[in-house]
């Protein structure tokens, strides 16, 4: 289903790649994508249609070389791979050089490719997965074709069935979205409504338990483990625990949804009542009951992920007060309760809060305190109820 649903989504993208590679003896190609995990499935996807050949007969060929699939690239790496691009190919009629995530390369590292960019090897291909196309070396950028394969997994016909929540939580990952197809609509829709009985201090310590990379109780009965949902090899079967059913949904697509309804009961505490004083109370007793661990990696994962979902939720529904066009967007709850409840926001402070959010997204968490980035993040969300009701 993985590469029948990204060739009929993707065609365009799939075309003008076939059709670049074969006017041209050797090309330096990134492929720029939100999801990382999605430009590498397009590039595999391609790469089995050019050379009419499964994709593990390509990668574990003499003429193939994956970087970056397990860990970031080196400057050791960038060695291997000039001497890799000197040998001769045998097994397919390109040879390949795959450099996944190079946007998180060091300047050291760029600098060492610029040679291999500009000039690669007669019958060489090299593609880049790239996530933030501004993070790249100027003279990176200017050595390399630029491809853009926006998140469209979710606007397929299959996906017609599922819930429009479960639609938002896929619409940025691939792997969300890969996921999604091997669930039953059914379960999906009964996860979502349970989730969403549950109380805002409830969402919150089920959240945090997946952050700790624990199962909530509650969730056992949905959950199975990663592998088992994505297509990847399945490892030799277990007698399963009574309650969880055969076919489920692995626990970072259920974190997922945990997190979204967290963030919908959130905002619309906020501007029901006017403040989150829930939420407050929950991170204080939180911060002084277990300090210790909740300043560790823990912390950090629950910050990320909440408040990038959050901002997620807040840019969908400022985007659709302006344009009123909010029945075409994949989650549609809040934004219906944005409208009809006339909520309005002050456009300046809410670009002001989403400028500092972006920015946090593109930086490692750790190095900010834990109670300083939620304090801005109640902060900026306060702002706007404060604001609203001013005007």
């Amino acid at each position: 289903m993985g590469n029948s649903l990204i060739a009929e989504r993707y065609a365009d993208t799939l075309a003008f790649l076939e059709k670049t590679c074969r006017s041209l003896d050797s090309l330096s190609v990134a492929l720029r994508c939100d999801d990382p995990y999605l430009a590498f499935l397009i590039l595999q996807t391609f790469l089995e249609r050019f050379e009419a050949r499964s994709w593990e007969k390509i990668r574990n060929s003499n003429d193939c070389m994956i970087l970056g699939e397990e860990e970031s690239i080196k400057i050791d790496d960038v060695r291997s791979v000039f001497h890799f691009s000197a040998l001769k190919g045998s097994d397919c009629s390109r040879k390949y050089i795959v450099f996944q995530r190079l946007d998180e390369l060091n300047v050291y590292a760029e600098n060492g490719l610029l040679k291999l960019f500009e000039e690669p090897p007669a019958k060489s291909c090299l593609f880049a997965t790239v996530s933030s196309w501004e993070r790249l070396l100027p003279t990176v950028r200017s050595r390399m074709l630029k491809i853009e394969a926006p998140v469209r997994l979710h606007e397929a016909a299959c996906f017609g069935a599922i819930p429009p929540e479960w639609r938002w939580v896929s619409k940025r990952r691939a792997r969300f979205a890969l996921a999604m197809l091997n669930a039953n609509p059914d379960q999906l829709n009964e996860i979502l409504e349970f989730t969403r009985s549950l109380s805002l201090t409830e969402l919150l310590e089920n959240y945090a338990a997946f952050c700790q990379e624990k199962t909530p109780i509650v969730f056992e009965r949905y959950f199975k483990p990663l592998k088992n949902t994505l297509g990847e090899e399945r490892p030799a079967p277990s007698p399963e625990p009574d309650g969880i059913p055969e076919k489920g949904i692995n626990a970072f697509v259920l974190k997922e949804m945990v997190a979204l309804i967290l963030s919908e009961k959130t905002l619309v505490s906020l501007f029901e009542e006017g403040h989150l004083q829930p939420l407050q109370d929950w991170v204080f007793r939180q911060m002084t009951q277990s300090k210790k661990q909740w300043t560790t990696k823990h912390w950090t994962a629950f910050l990320k992920g909440f408040g990038k979902t959050v901002w997620s939720l807040f840019y969908d529904c400022y985007r659709h007060e302006i344009s009123m066009d909010w029945e075409k967007i994949g989650y549609p709850a809040l934004n219906r309760y944005w409208l009809q409840s006339e909520t309005k926001v002050s456009v300046p402070k809410l670009i002001a809060w989403m400028e500092w959010m972006s920015q946090m997204e593109d930086k490692e968490w750790v190095v900010y305190h834990p109670e300083l980035s939620l304090d801005r993040l109640i902060e900026g969300l306060e702002a706007t109820q404060t604001l609203q009701k001013k005007l």
